[in-house]
């Protein structure tokens, strides 16, 4: 393959990824106020049901706030469009507050013990994840994609995804070991030891490899990022497999077998783990070189872990 094809493909893979982007930033805002509409309606019907401990009183918050800044915004956009361009201040400021107030709603509410319909699967709990990408999308594509602040050297979104993802197994993993969870386990699952313990290291090593990959830029080597990458691929395997299937034996159930944060964040680590991996294959043209005894040039372009798409 040549370098002008080469060059062609990057090209026509930057403006599809940039498509795709402006549909994301039109998609963010409806899918956003479904969820915090099906949120508010789930806290609500909680609460009326006698559920009125403080989390139902907060989720009715998270929902009802939310619906009242996406639902203006929507409103101005539809019959005053080019108020929000003009400015553009105050809607970067509400992306930004949108996505701290759902992280932290998203955190609190499925991770805490007392109400069953946030923690469990169900409506509060896809509208609580689904709101967080959602606002999180809209933040980046409103704050850091369109030249509000310098990301070129920002952390691809297959590594920023998997930092999150091993963060998030990591705390639902230390969160069962410690008993402080409302899915009910063996005691031998929340010894922190055997596979539990296992379980646990994976979100562990897997977040400090990806915050060292964020820190020190000097590890994005092609050839250091492959090893790196496939490690990752295998190791998530292992995860994925021993905390979501099981090993077999009677007194090792797998501690993320039913649906939830942990169960959820494996797979997704091990998506993003692969990403990461494919990603850093390297091209046809560098194959060749490296066949014929010819040094890979890499002055078109930076690797693909600093490319930002």
């Amino acid at each position: 393959m040549t370098a002008a094809s080469n060059n062609n493909n990057n090209k026509l893979a930057k403006e599809v990824h940039e498509a795709l982007w402006v549909q994301l930033k039109q998609l963010a805002l409806p899918i956003l106020l479904i969820a915090s509409i099906g949120l508010m309606a789930q806290a609500s019907t909680d609460y009326s049901s006698g559920f009125t401990q403080a989390y139902t009183k907060y989720g009715i918050a998270v929902g009802t706030i939310s619906t009242i800044l996406v639902a203006a915004v929507l409103a101005v956009q539809k019959f005053s469009p080019g108020a929000i361009d003009t400015r553009g201040s105050g809607f970067r400021a509400m992306s930004l507050f949108l996505f701290v107030w759902w992280g932290i709603g998203a955190a609190i509410l499925t991770w805490q013990t007392e109400v069953e319909s946030f923690a469990l699967v169900g409506n509060a709990y896809f509208c609580l994840w689904f709101g967080f990408i959602a606002a999180a999308s809209l933040f980046h594509v409103t704050v850091l994609r369109e030249k509000r602040l310098d990301v070129s050297s920002a952390p691809p979104f297959a590594l920023g995804g998997l930092f999150v993802a091993s963060l998030i197994e990591f705390i639902s993993a230390a969160a069962i070991c410690s008993g402080n969870t409302i899915q009910k386990f063996s005691v031998a699952d929340e010894s922190c030891s055997g596979t539990s313990g296992f379980v646990l290291s994976c979100g562990v090593i897997s977040f400090a490899i990806c915050a060292a990959l964020c820190l020190m830029p000097t590890l994005h080597r092609h050839s250091t990022m492959q090893l790196i990458a496939y490690f990752l691929v295998a190791w998530w395997t292992c995860g994925v497999y021993i905390g979501t299937f099981g090993t077999g034996k009677t007194n090792e159930i797998a501690i993320f077998k039913l649906p939830s944060n942990g169960y959820f964040s494996s797979w997704l680590a091990l998506g993003f783990a692969a990403s990461l991996a494919f990603a850093n294959q390297p091209s046809e043209q560098a194959v060749g070189n490296s066949a014929i005894g010819q040094p890979i040039d890499n002055s078109e372009g930076a690797p693909p872990i600093a490319q930002n798409v």
